[in-house]
């Protein structure tokens, strides 16, 4: 019931913005977080992150802040390396809908961390993520989510990329441009 439940809350603010002051006004970003907490089932974790990723993709900068600010930075950060990949995926997704524009990009890398931020992104890009190595040695299929898994850090990188501060260190970064080209040529 609570996956049917929260499949219909995806849906709700994704296409029903009007709603979402409301929702987020009655605390429904702090039940999504206590259901995701909670949750041992893979899909509702993913479902609530769903939820999170497509609310701060439809609000204004304030609004988002404040999502976060419930949400947790730090939480988000630390699902970059969640050993599930679907969690991986929507916490990509997440930072990416957020850095929306140049102010949104600098607040991504002063609260997440820039070097937490880009060697999670290096690292999937690379290859050397031992988690998605592992997954892609056992089956068919994870070859397929290591492919949505980079397509995603790829999408949060090109808006990392549109900040106004943090070019420098994109572009220094140790192995980020070689594990961009890398995956690219492959």
């Amino acid at each position: 019931v609570v996956s049917a439940e929260l499949a219909l809350v995806c849906n709700i603010v994704n296409e029903f913005s009007p709603l979402c002051d409301t929702m987020i006004e009655q605390g429904f970003v702090q039940r999504l977080m206590q259901i995701f907490h909670r949750a041992s089932e893979s899909p509702i974790r993913v479902k609530c992150l769903w939820a999170v990723k497509n609310l701060v993709r439809i609000l204004d900068v304030e609004k988002k802040r404040e999502v976060m600010g419930c949400v947790g930075w730090g939480v988000v950060s630390s699902l970059l390396t969640d050993s599930d990949t679907a969690i991986q995926e929507q916490a990509f997704d997440i930072f990416h809908n957020f850095a929306s524009d140049g102010d949104d990009v600098d607040l991504v890398f002063e609260e997440a961390g820039t070097d937490v931020v880009l060697d999670r992104i290096t690292a999937v890009l690379g290859g050397s993520d031992d988690n998605v190595i592992l997954q892609v040695r056992h089956t068919l299929s994870s070859s397929i989510t290591l492919c949505l898994t980079m397509r995603k850090a790829t999408l949060l990188l090109a808006n990392l990329a549109n900040g106004t501060q943090q070019k420098h260190s994109i572009l220094t970064h140790p192995r980020l441009l070689s594990a961009l080209r890398s995956s690219i040529v492959e």
